[in-house]
């Protein structure tokens, strides 16, 4: 499975003075499975690109959250 999500441009602030390009997010993932068992390799943001996942001010100052990183696991799956 392979997954590809692009957003953009975004404007932060309403007078559109603040803004983010366009960026883009790989992800995939790779499933095997024997009868009952399973196992994925997974990962999402495969080339760490770096967003800003939303903006707010609090007490007059601008904050911004970033977005998730690179991540990769495994997960295990038995089929009852």
């Amino acid at each position: 499975n392979l997954n590809w999500n692009g957003t953009g441009r975004i404007y932060w602030n309403e007078s559109n003075t603040m803004s983010q390009p366009f960026y883009s997010v790989t992800s995939a993932s790779l499933t095997w499975e024997k009868g009952k068992f399973g196992a994925s390799l997974w990962g999402k943001n495969l080339f760490d690109e770096e967003y800003k996942a939303f903006y707010f001010v609090s007490m007059q100052h601008p904050f911004f959250s970033l977005g998730k990183s690179r991540e990769i696991g495994i997960s295990l799956h038995l089929n009852l």
